[in-house]
């Protein structure tokens, strides 16, 4: 396989097989370990099916400072008499924000949000939203100390509405972010909503990041074990109980969801200060069970 990353071709030979040790599997195929091509770090991941992303990964190749792992080129290579798809990104150091979490992590809110949101940023510059935002997509380098969005294949075009349905077009994988954010709107917006669709997926995106600041809130104020179910339920109401800065924003934002959907950096940092003051500091936070 000749790939192209900037001006130069580089032979990749991936020696993709199932039963191949580079090799892992969850929902695709990648590898754990960085492959060196030329003077790159390279993750890869391979697909079967063209990913609904693809389209995005290919926008992004070469772009810089994109708030997501860069994207050092795409390929499209013929195995078995059929096709296969090839992602290459950076590769760097570090540690999912799950991972993260399990372990203890020195956290600033306004570090995430503001790293996070510049990846949320690219792709819905390109028309995207994020299928599958949560914190196993978040990704934090030891490398250059900051985080960064992941998952970039896990993005559909802004034309398809958020599912909560398997198999079909826009299902939202993990919909931890998702329900809280649904069930925030019907408790204190719209007692009619009972779907995703109805948000658009980058409406969905920007109340999911206001929801994980609540949810590192609560794990930092938490004085007991709590169950990932415990958490979820906790979600809606931790960020109405902390003030009302957040919902009047959220109604404004669901109101005019049509034609104005994406919330500013600015409208979700005051939501920040006013709502979770401690997360602008450098905390502790871990899930304890």
């Amino acid at each position: 396989m000749i790939i192209k990353i900037g001006s130069q071709e580089y032979k990749y030979e991936p020696g993709f097989s199932p039963q191949s040790e580079t090799w892992k599997h969850r929902l695709s195929w990648y590898t754990p370990n960085p492959q060196r091509i030329g003077p790159y770090q390279c993750f890869v991941k391979r697909f079967e099916e063209q990913p609904t992303g693809w389209e995005l990964a290919r926008r992004l190749s070469g772009q810089e400072d994109t708030g997501i792992p860069k994207v050092l080129a795409t390929a499209i290579a013929q195995e078995g008499g059929k096709p296969a798809f090839y992602l290459f990104q950076e590769f760097f150091s570090g540690k999912t924000l799950k991972k993260s979490l399990k372990e203890g992590i020195s956290l600033n809110g306004k570090q995430l949000l503001d790293e996070i949101w510049k990846g949320l940023n690219s792709i819905h510059a390109n028309n995207y939203w994020h299928t599958d935002f949560n914190e196993e997509n978040i990704y934090y380098s030891d490398e250059h100390g900051r985080f960064y969005l992941i998952d970039i294949d896990s993005t559909e075009p802004v034309s398809v509405a958020p599912s909560q349905e398997r198999n079909t077009p826009g299902y939202v994988i993990n919909q931890e972010g998702a329900i809280a954010a649904m069930r925030f709107i019907k408790d204190h917006v719209d007692p009619e909503l009972d779907a995703f669709q109805p948000f658009g997926g980058m409406l969905l995106n920007q109340l999911q990041l206001i929801i994980l600041l609540a949810k590192m809130d609560i794990l930092r104020t938490q004085d007991r074990p709590l169950s990932s179910k415990e958490v979820r339920t906790l979600l809606s109401g931790h960020l109405k109980s902390s003030g009302d800065i957040a919902q009047r924003y959220i109604a404004t934002a669901w109101t005019h969801r049509e034609t104005t959907n994406i919330f500013s950096l600015p409208v979700v940092r005051t939501i920040l200060q006013h709502h979770f003051p401690e997360l602008q500091k450098n905390v502790l936070i871990r899930t304890r069970k």
